[in-house]
């Protein structure tokens, strides 16, 4: 081939250049197209923590049982002199969180102190996010690099009193732009990253932004959440001047008591994509079919309400949305508890819904179970809409009397006071809802909602099929068993998910740690007896590496067993048919992180856990005896060591950090001066788990070190290493 001069060089690369320039605008003008193709955003995942509803699979029963769950303020968040100054005022109760100081940091790739200098808010937003990913059959890992967007609604952090380690937190702690940041960080997200603060509007004006950004194709997935936790009891003070909170710590939305809301917190996240890019074996939760924002302009005060405003944007919404005020079948309002709020809010619902609609269109208001979430407050409106959507019934509101002065039979509007069936408005379409957030400083939302169809009850393909399971440590492994014991057996006759469903979402829709177990079976009720069989036969101790089922069923049960030793075998060959009739990803239970105290408490009883010293990231804990010299560390497939050196979808520890792990287990041996690694073999890869450095005297003085999985007992890699002597003469490369 003749050689190349150097104009020629520099034009080709130019052109290549260029060449890669014009791909990329095509993409993008590809991506734009697709995403305005179709109005409609799919939400195909959520999770949430909200007072009463730990999970999302709870949240239906804290709202079915028509409770309002306000509790006494927690001793440990304030001093009890802070906490009489404010019952002094009647503020005494309500909506809060359990176990806010607790977070799994070495899951997020954190070390203890890191996570103890970060914001409790922070934390909570990993934690949601990954479980509603989870919920979606979203393996977090796949979307490192691309562009899914994070939009999350909050206020500025509120600042803990009392707990000794906010003086040492991190400078993004106090800033809301670093919790969308902090979460797109940890994931690897391209996409754009906003924290939006509207007040009592802003996660429903973040999901709005983020179905804008999908439809331009800034972002192909989007999570958005909304968080509010109340650390600070300025802040409840500066609330009570207002005017706004309630005097009997009651929250009683169009109530004849109203006298404002009770403060409350929670949060949640929901995954949102383009319906045109949905999958086969994707079924929604529902879809937002339009949305609409604006501003009260000039009005009576700035935290005034506008009823101009509101049945604007709320028109607005609908006209978006291509949808009749008369589809609406529910409506989760704003209702905040205020008699003017409420009165004038009732007759908004009223002018745009009410009228030629029978029956009377049914109105809710989550703030009497929850308190008011302020900036969350619209995404536990939205998570609220799709429980009941599924479940095809609104729940009654707590009791309470109805405030006299709205006049509902002639709004034709109706504040559900027992369980009510919910039907979709036709054939072929699911039940279509709305939800108001209407902020304090005058930026109002309004969001459309349609369900998913109710769920196809034929016949699921039967045949049997090896379900995985998996966690970070043995404990965790126990507890993932657990709670899929407890799914499966919950699972009632007329619920569509198939075990095919369950495994093909074990497979393809988890994250696969490195402690394994699985179970091969042939039905829902087989999958439960076995999982029970394997924990009782565990009596409390490690089913790492258990593997039950069918004996007739050989091939599974051998792929079953290579994957606790590290493999993952392709989808099909987890069948019994060895290919799929279609299956479906599922939501199932979540992850269950071990979480452990990241503030110092006021109460003396909840002391921080201290960070464990590594003597090296690699080599982490001297297990020497007398008879060997030996170091051992545990590494986990999400470090970013591994994670980040993928090898056809695996992550794999790469080989120069076997040649560090030897390195610094030498070195650590007190080994002084240069070292040359010789006769390097790399046996067998190495994906995760424990490992050991095990030292020895050779002949001639050097040290052999081998380098094995501690699980298996099998060596990954061997080398002779020896004083290097002299340094060599530098090489002049050029």
């Amino acid at each position: 081939m003749a050689e190349l001069t150097g104009d020629a060089s520099s034009e080709i690369a130019v052109l290549l250049s260029q060449s890669a320039d014009k791909i990329r605008s095509l993409k993008a003008e590809l991506r734009r197209a697709k995403a305005q193709s179709s109005g409609r955003i799919a939400i195909v995942g959520a999770a949430c923590r909200l007072p009463g509803a730990p999970s999302l699979d709870r949240l239906w029963d804290a709202l079915s049982g028509g409770v309002a769950h306000m509790s006494d303020f927690p001793t440990e968040r304030w001093p009890a002199v802070t906490r009489g100054n404010l019952n002094a005022r009647g503020l005494r109760r309500g909506g809060f969180l359990q176990d806010i100081d607790s977070f799994d940091a070495s899951f997020f790739g954190m070390s203890q102190e890191d996570a103890c200098k970060t914001a409790a808010q922070q934390r909570l937003l990993l934690e949601v996010s990954w479980e509603a990913l989870e919920n979606a059959a979203i393996v977090p890992r796949s979307l490192n690099g691309t562009l899914t967007g994070v939009f999350i609604g909050m206020s500025a952090p509120e600042a803990r009193v009392g707990a000794s380690a906010d003086a040492n937190s991190h400078a993004t702690s106090g800033m809301a732009s670093a919790a969308a940041g902090k979460v797109s960080f940890v994931f690897g997200l391209r996409g754009p990253a906003l924290s939006v603060d509207t007040a009592c509007s802003s996660s429903l004006v973040a999901l709005h932004l983020a179905c804008q950004s999908l439809r331009a194709g800034e972002c192909d997935l989007a999570l958005v959440g909304g968080i509010n936790l109340l650390l600070s009891p300025e802040n409840m003070l500066k609330a009570a001047n207002t005017g706004l909170l309630s005097g009997s710590a009651a929250c009683v939305p169009f109530g004849r008591d109203a006298d404002g809301f009770v403060r409350g917190e929670g949060c949640g996240v929901v995954v949102l994509k383009r319906e045109a890019d949905l999958t086969a074996d994707q079924r929604p939760m529902g879809f937002v079919l339009g949305s609409a924002l604006n501003h009260n302009g000039r009005s009576a005060g700035l935290t005034a309400p506008n009823g101009r405003a509101q049945e604007e944007v709320i028109r607005a919404a609908l006209a978006a949305a291509r949808i009749d005020p008369c589809d609406i079948g529910f409506v989760e309002s704003h209702g905040t508890a205020t008699p003017l709020g409420d009165q004038l809010e009732a007759q908004v619902l009223g002018r745009v819904f009410g009228r030629s609609r029978t029956p009377p269109l049914l109105v809710g208001a989550c703030k009497a179970n929850f308190g008011h979430l302020e900036a969350a407050s619209g995404m536990a409106s939205m998570l609220k809409l799709l429980v009941c959507m599924e479940r095809g019934s609104v729940p009654p509101a707590p009791s309470y009397a109805l405030h006299p002065s709205i006049a509902w039979d002639e709004l034709n509007l109706r504040l559900p006071t027992r369980g009510d069936s919910w039907q979709p408005i036709a054939e072929g379409r699911g039940r279509i809802a709305a939800i108001s957030a209407f902020g304090g400083t005058g930026s109002n939302a309004h969001l459309i909602l349609e369900g998913a169809m109710d769920s196809d009850t034929a016949d699921r393909p039967s045949g049997s099929c090896a379900l995985l399971i998996s966690a970070r440590d043995d404990d965790a492994l126990t507890e993932v068993a657990q709670r899929l014991h407890s799914f499966l057996l919950g699972l009632d006759p007329s619920n569509p998910v198939g075990l095919e469903d369950v495994a093909f979402t074990l497979a393809t829709g988890r994250t696969h740690f490195d402690r394994r177990a699985a179970v091969v079976a042939r039905d829902v009720i087989d999958a439960a007896a076995l999982l029970r069989a394997t924990l009782d036969a565990a009596g409390g101790g490690s089913i790492h590496g258990a593997v039950r089922g069918e004996a007739a069923k050989d091939k599974l049960i051998e792929r079953a067993h290579n994957y606790c030793r590290g493999d993952l075998p392709p989808w099909p060959e987890l069948l019994e048919q060895g290919e799929s009739a279609r299956p479906r990803r599922v939501a199932l239970p979540a992850y269950p992180f071990r979480r452990a105290c990241c503030r110092t408490p006021l109460a003396a009883s909840h002391p921080v856990v201290k960070e464990v010293a590594y003597l090296h990231p690699l080599v982490q804990r001297n297990t020497s005896t007398l008879r060997k010299q030996r170091f051992e560390s545990q590494l986990s497939p999400e470090d970013s060591l591994l994670a980040d050196h993928d090898v056809l979808g695996r992550p794999l520890l790469p080989g120069a950090a076997f040649l560090e792990m030897v390195r610094a287990a030498v070195e650590l041996s007190e080994q002084e001066g240069p070292l040359v690694l010789r006769n390097i073999v790399w046996l067998r890869p190495f994906a995760g788990g424990p490992i050991e450095i095990e030292l020895s005297v050779r002949e001639g003085g050097a040290i052999g070190a081998v380098v094995r999985s501690t699980d298996s007992e099998v060596a990954v890699a061997e080398t002779l290493v020896e004083p290097a002597g002299p340094a060599p003469e530098p090489v002049d490369l050029a």
